[in-house]
């Protein structure tokens, strides 16, 4: 399994116009549902008023790959599926595009649709300044005051990073670590009786 994808850093755009209608493609990387409303929410209000605001977004969440289509008013699979086959194709993991359409007064035809919405989104990530993004686990585990050097021995050879810790009668901690090395490290923790648990 990669412990890394490729996605895109910040907000990237790309415009189109055919037979007056406007086309505004805009992508950016998203981590989770909620930054994908704030996209959309933001995309609304910088371009109010449009006719359609159709998206599509691939992206992982616990282990699992989601992706998703909306045609916001379009013909059933004209706008949001041609969209997601583009992000599915481009390599790109963790992305949401948007776009934004004002109609210009003349019907596309589904087919023209389809082209418009294809082509407007990759032209957004053909723009797109692409980045890597490493897949880090994050854990927490409980462990008497004795264990505490043993763990911090482990954290430094696994280059797991400390989030907080809390003295209490046992010691809380919380860290991240590289995905690919949780299994080997949590192997380790086996051997001296210690579990950590994902957050």
């Amino acid at each position: 399994m990669s412990n890394q994808y490729e996605t895109i850093d910040g907000v990237t755009e790309s415009k189109l116009v055919i037979k007056k209608s406007r086309f505004i493609g805009l992508a950016t990387s998203t981590g989770n549902l909620e930054s994908i409303e704030k996209f959309l929410s933001f995309v609304q209000s910088q371009f109010p008023g449009a006719t359609h605001y159709c998206y599509a977004y691939k992206i992982k969440l616990v282990n699992q790959l989601c992706e998703y289509a909306n045609d916001a008013g379009e013909p059933r699979n004209s706008a949001g599926q041609p969209i997601l086959s583009v992000l599915k194709n481009s390599g790109l993991s963790n992305i949401t595009c948007i776009v934004v359409r004002y109609y210009g007064g003349t019907k596309l035809g589904v087919g023209g649709l389809i082209r418009a919405y294809s082509e407007c989104t990759r032209n957004c990530l053909g723009v797109a300044k692409r980045k890597t993004e490493i897949l880090y686990s994050e854990l927490q585990i409980q462990i008497g005051y004795s264990q505490v050097g043993t763990l911090f021995k482990l954290l430094d050879r696994f280059k797991g990073e400390l989030i907080n810790i809390h003295y209490n009668e046992v010691v809380n901690l919380k860290f991240k670590m590289r995905q690919q090395k949780v299994q080997h490290f949590q192997r380790q923790l086996d051997a001296i009786n210690l579990v950590a648990k994902d957050i």
